[in-house]
């Protein structure tokens, strides 16, 4: 029950304060400490809603951190029965694993996993000012992982309206969890406004479980896609009527002029979840989930393979070499040619990431002269050539130093291992081709 008051101004005039377990408290629930059915100890209050109070708490019996959502006292506050449910039925990856619930000093309470990150947002606003972009890759990857989750929610008969990158949140092992299924833990933006053209000119959310549903959510991750590649969302407004009459009437950026990195058909598919009518986006997260994949591999074939070419007389060498650099990582194509013509026409038509050389291989071009002229074709500049020999000459160490080559080593197995090692760094930063 209500307790009795006095305002502070007039202390003739009684006024009913609520106690804590109310909405109109102004209290916390749980004060910082309190154990609950002696097993959880609060230690801070993250988010206030409609349905309760969420606290960070510490499991004393299994020694782990918790959110603990504590419910209003309120009669016309729902069960938490039903929110544990929801997390269940969508899967643990996007969405916090429910502990159980229980009840402490006549408020029902629902524990559950302590989600260890930031949102979407933050982690984008702390790249930029770092001056970075997620590259793309790592983009998609994110953006798989978000459809595949959304893909779950929908599939459970749910949906989320009001995504946008202020309420998923981002572990440290790039796990993306749905606030709206994770209790509302971190720093999240109270309501985001749904800004799907459809809502917006039709004046209402659309029911949960319906298709209307799925191509809002649908909408709202082409919105978190543009801004994850970008650090910028697709439109904007001085002021949330601006903003509307943006995402109704204009046409979502082109990405392909923003990054030249971006696939032609990744900037279609976010066009197409951008769609003004809902009919011409993506059917599913499903099907958005598949293309996002097949645009994935695919530029990540185009960027895997590092392809080396040995040129070299020895076999015994050669043989050497190729399974040094073969072994040295997964991506490495190794081929090797004897023949200075061969060779050359290679470099001219098939030009490897690196080229690995002996100065001494006889021909009509020595080493030397063939470093001088893969340095001069096109692309050749950006190319890595590495020298091998027996004795290489002080002199010719310059020369080669002089046309930008870096990697100069005599025959040894120690030679061996700065190959290795060269190998693995450029696998991790293929050269980009024309």
């Amino acid at each position: 029950m209500p307790t009795l008051g006095w305002r502070s101004k007039d202390k003739k005039a009684p006024v009913f304060r609520a106690p804590p377990g109310y909405r109109d408290s102004g209290r916390p629930i749980l004060t910082s400490g309190e154990v609950v059915s002696s097993t959880y100890q609060i230690r801070e209050l993250l988010h206030s809603d409609e349905t309760g109070q969420v606290f960070e708490a510490w499991d004393m019996l299994l020694e782990r951190n918790v959110a603990l959502k504590v419910a209003w006292r309120d009669k016309d506050v729902p069960p938490l029965l039903q929110e544990a449910r929801i997390p269940s039925a969508i899967g643990k990856s996007c969405a916090a694993t429910v502990f159980g619930l229980g009840r402490h000093h006549g408020c029902e309470y629902l524990a559950a996993e302590r989600i260890d990150g930031v949102t979407l947002a933050e982690y984008i606003s702390s790249m930029y000012e770092a001056g970075q972009l997620l590259s793309v890759l790592d983009t998609m990857e994110l953006l798989i992982t978000m459809a595949r989750g959304l893909s779950s929610v929908h599939a459970a008969g749910h949906a989320i309206v009001r995504m946008s990158t202020a309420n998923i949140l981002i572990t440290p092992a790039n796990r993306l969890v749905f606030a709206a299924f994770a209790l509302n833990q971190g720093q999240l933006e109270a309501k985001p406004a749904i800004l799907a053209p459809e809502v917006i000119t039709g004046g209402r959310a659309p029911n949960i479980g319906t298709d209307a549903a799925v191509a809002v959510d649908l909408y709202a991750a082409g919105c978190v896609a543009v801004e994850l590649l970008t650090a910028r969302p697709p439109f904007s407004g001085n002021t949330l009527k601006a903003l509307k009459f943006a995402h109704v009437h204009q046409r979502p950026p082109q990405l392909t002029d923003l990054r030249d990195d971006i696939p032609t058909e990744l900037d279609d598919l976010i066009a197409e979840l951008l769609a003004k009518d809902p009919a011409n986006r993506p059917p599913s997260a499903g099907d958005f989930a598949l293309e996002l994949r097949a645009i994935a591999e695919r530029k990540a074939a185009s960027r895997c393979a590092l392809r080396v070419l040995i040129f070299d007389a020895d076999p015994q060498r050669v043989r050497m070499l190729w399974s040094v650099l073969r072994r040295a990582h997964s991506c490495a194509v190794v081929d090797a040619v004897a023949d200075a013509d061969e060779v050359a026409n290679k470099l001219q038509n098939e030009p490897p990431d690196v080229l690995i050389l002996n100065l001494d291989v006889p021909g009509t071009m020595n080493g030397l002269e063939m470093c001088m002229y893969f340095r001069g074709l096109d692309g050749g500049q950006d190319r890595v050539i590495v020298v091998l020999g027996t004795h290489i000459a002080e002199g010719d160490v310059e020369v080669l130093r002089q046309i930008g080559i870096e990697y100069v080593f005599q025959y040894s197995n120690h030679a061996h291992h700065k190959l290795t090692k060269l190998i693995r760094t450029l696998a991790k930063t293929p050269i980009t081709r024309a």
